[in-house]
């Protein structure tokens, strides 16, 4: 930690590689895995926020005055609920989650333009 020497004090020093080893964990590979998203609990809303998203895409509205290539889908606001209350990174798990289960269930009608720009609008 050689960037850690001039800025802070011993102290600082300690408490920082003490917050990194609390979030961070290494496994038997030696992979560092994040403690926090890849609990038994995160990962299990994530799935079923994710296949949620998936199935409320599947439905989709034409929009009244707009037109007819205008489609409204209520895909993202499982997404919009795992943000809130799970932070960014499972949110943006949700999104591929999402975009994977629903091409799995109605293939793609525009060679994936409209699933990466779903996921690039959501995950913005």
């Amino acid at each position: 930690m050689k960037f850690l020497d001039r800025r802070y004090t011993p102290r600082a020093k300690a408490e920082l590689v003490r917050f990194k080893w609390r979030l961070y964990s290494q496994d038997e590979r030696g992979f560092f895995i994040l403690k926090k998203y890849l609990s038994v609990k995160n990962i299990s809303v994530i799935a079923i926020l994710g296949a949620l998203g998936a199935v409320l895409m599947l439905f989709d509205f034409p929009v009244p005055i707009a037109p007819s290539f205008y489609k409204l889908d209520l895909g993202d606001l499982p997404c919009l609920i795992g943000a809130f209350a799970l932070g960014p990174v499972p949110a943006f798990l949700i999104q591929i989650i999402k975009i994977l289960i629903k091409l799995l269930l109605k293939p793609t009608s525009t060679a994936f333009v409209g699933e990466i720009a779903a996921f690039v609008f959501s995950a913005s």
